[in-house]
């Protein structure tokens, strides 16, 4: 695949940030950590939009805690401010992203979800005497940040962009290099 350049630009301009804010802030108004940063928007937008072209801008501490849904499982949140970025990243980079997912990965993809999942995993079900149900535990706990990090400079070329995926990735670990 050919390497992408040219994406840095498009996630730190007032409206990529302002539109990343919405979509992240959609189902959490409420939460008073969005609506301070909502209330305060012009402003946020200006200021972490520095920091990104800058290259000063870190990552903050993730919040932990559990869900059952229906095991148990520890979720590592960001802030919201975080969030706003990471939306940002992905409405850069995701067709990039989706160009390289196979066609039968649903998460996280425009179009599709579980929904969409569930009907193709009913479609087989049908056609199948059996099935195989797979769960790798703890599987994002064991992502290699370095492996990951080659992977992603083999997709980007640009060094800003790859910069600040690497401050992302070095934001949370499980364990050295790995989570």
């Amino acid at each position: 695949m050919k390497r992408i350049g040219g994406l840095f630009d498009s996630i730190h301009t007032a409206s990529a940030l302002s539109a990343a804010a919405y979509r992240a802030a959609k189902g959490k108004r409420e939460r008073s950590e969005v609506a301070g940063f909502i209330d305060s928007l012009p402003e946020r937008v200006a200021h972490v939009g520095s920091q990104l072209r800058e290259g000063s801008y870190r990552f903050g501490s993730y919040q932990s805690f559990p869900i059952r849904d229906p095991k148990t499982r520890i979720i590592h949140a960001p802030s919201f401010q975080d969030r706003v970025v990471h939306h940002a990243i992905i409405a850069a980079t995701g067709e990039t992203f989706d160009r390289g997912a196979i066609h039968r990965s649903y998460a996280c993809r425009a179009g599709l979800g579980q929904h969409s999942a569930l009907n193709r995993a009913a479609q087989h079900v049908a056609h199948a005497e059996c099935f195989l149900k797979v769960d790798i535990a703890k599987y994002y706990d064991s992502v290699d940040h370095d492996l990951l990090r080659r992977a992603l400079q083999r997709r980007f070329r640009e060094r800003r962009l790859l910069d600040l995926l690497d401050r992302l990735l070095d934001s949370y670990h499980s364990r050295p290099g790995r989570g």
